[in-house]
């Protein structure tokens, strides 16, 4: 286990996925428990290292835009010759995935209620920023203890507004409507 991330101690592991590892780690400055994720490209082809770090530096560059009670925050992001990473706020609770485990695979009309109108809020906002996350499933909502609701894992997200170039192309009918796919 690494010693550290700048001012950031490692403290455990806490999530390992396709692009990289989750810590949870502690801010030295302030004292703060934070959540690191750590690109990691040991199992990637070498020739697509350079493809993994565009993307997880473009999933560190989405995130970071974004600021809203729905949607995880992010602190700090490094990207050094050594590694990228970038540090969020340290999360505490469990995946909508693990809550709906907890309760044999449902969960009541009212708490599916609550928690949809959040993930709505947090990707209203996220939208309103032309921000698509691309990627909403059980694992990538997070249920706090306080009942808050927090989207996590902009991996796939896309940004709008670099894609408009192609949404209509020369000779293209402009007055069709055009949809974006989530």
């Amino acid at each position: 286990m690494s010693t550290g991330f700048g001012y950031y101690q490692i403290q455990a592991e806490i999530g390992r996925g396709g692009m990289g590892i989750v810590y949870r780690a502690l801010d030295t400055r302030n004292e703060k428990t934070v959540a690191i994720k750590q690109l990691i490209l040991e199992n990637v082809d070498p020739e697509k290292h350079k493809e993994f770090t565009e993307r997880f530096s473009r999933e560190a560059e989405t995130a970071s835009r974004l600021s809203h009670p729905n949607i995880v925050k992010v602190l700090d992001v490094a990207e050094k010759e050594e590694g990228y990473y970038y540090v969020m706020e340290y999360l505490e609770g469990r995946s909508l995935r693990q809550e709906l485990s907890k309760k044999g695979g449902q969960i009541g009309a009212a708490a599916f209620w609550k928690i949809l109108k959040q993930v709505a809020e947090g990707l209203s906002y996220a939208h309103s920023l032309n921000v698509v996350h691309r990627d909403i499933k059980p694992d990538n909502i997070f249920i706090l203890s306080d009942g808050r609701v927090v989207l996590t894992d902009f991996g796939i997200a896309r940004i709008a507004d670099l894609e408009a170039t192609n949404i209509t192309k020369t000779g293209a009918n402009s007055t069709r409507p055009c949809s974006s796919p989530l």
